[in-house]
């Protein structure tokens, strides 16, 4: 795993009954993706001069316990596929003694920003792509990865 983000839980995070609301991890979640184009090197700079940056084409969070207003919370990233134009991710928010406390998977996608279309990565971006998913290759699948949603 990758360490992405940490930061505290604000109080403004928090819904009627003190614990962190569900905007508020989609909101920290899309952070740790913010972090990652940096990572991959699709910073500011990078995504005005080539005009390309990720948009979010899916995103599903599981929420397995509560966090708090001032609690410190961290995100990891896993790499689970990539192609040219695509990453699909596992990201785990841990609270401060480790336990995690959400799992958000994404499929991303490297979009142009005049057309708004899928455009392959960059190749320096996907060389820092290629880098990650092979340290990631010894990591084994996220046991909810991928499942699907009902009742």
């Amino acid at each position: 795993m990758t360490p992405l983000l940490e930061c505290p839980v604000s109080e403004a995070w928090t819904d009627v009954s003190g614990r962190m609301n569900d905007a508020a991890f989609a909101s920290v979640f899309s952070q740790a993706v913010d972090r990652l184009k940096e990572r991959i090197g699709l910073d500011k700079g990078t995504r005005e001069s080539l005009r390309c940056s990720l948009f979010t084409l899916e995103s599903r969070i599981s929420y397995w316990h509560d966090l708090y207003a001032g609690g410190l919370v961290h995100i990891d990233l896993q790499l689970l596929e990539h192609d040219a134009k695509r990453l699909r991710i596992w990201l785990v928010l841990k609270d401060e003694k480790g336990q995690v406390c959400a799992t958000c998977e994404q499929i991303l996608s490297n979009a142009d920003l005049d057309e708004r279309k899928e455009m392959p990565f960059p190749g320096l971006v996907a060389e820092h792509i290629d880098r990650l998913w092979v340290a990631h290759q010894p990591l084994p699948d996220p046991i909810d990865a991928g499942r699907s949603m009902s009742l």
